[in-house]
């Protein structure tokens, strides 16, 4: 039996997948102005942990790490695919250390707003 899958690529090529978005979007909700997404804390934990790997910060791959984090925060399945180098084992390991360091910030924060 096959399971449906989210296939997330990581192309080069696919640079302004978000303009593609924007303009769905401002087609379906024409007039109406769709403000960008603040990532604030997790660009910056996302940042944190690649520094720490002791590996180059790219703004793209940043990108690439929350696309497919939120993804697997709403699929089941998830599969990285693309070429060989393309960052594939970067994005999934940076995942699994800021799932955990994502987690302890927020109960942090949720614990100082009742304190």
């Amino acid at each position: 039996m096959v399971t449906p899958c989210s296939v997330f690529m990581l192309q080069h090529e696919n640079e302004h997948a978000g303009d593609d978005t924007q303009a769905v979007l401002q087609d379906l909700f024409p007039g109406v102005d769709i403000p960008e997404h603040d990532y604030g804390r997790l660009w910056e934990e996302i940042e944190n942990v690649v520094v720490a790997r002791g590996l180059q910060v790219v703004a793209d791959q940043v990108l690439k790490v929350i696309q497919l984090y939120e993804t697997m925060l709403v699929r089941h399945g998830v599969m990285l695919v693309g070429p060989t180098g393309s960052g594939k084992t970067t994005v999934y390991q940076v995942i699994d250390v800021i799932s955990c360091s994502c987690i302890q910030l927020y109960v942090t924060d949720v614990f100082m707003a009742l304190v």
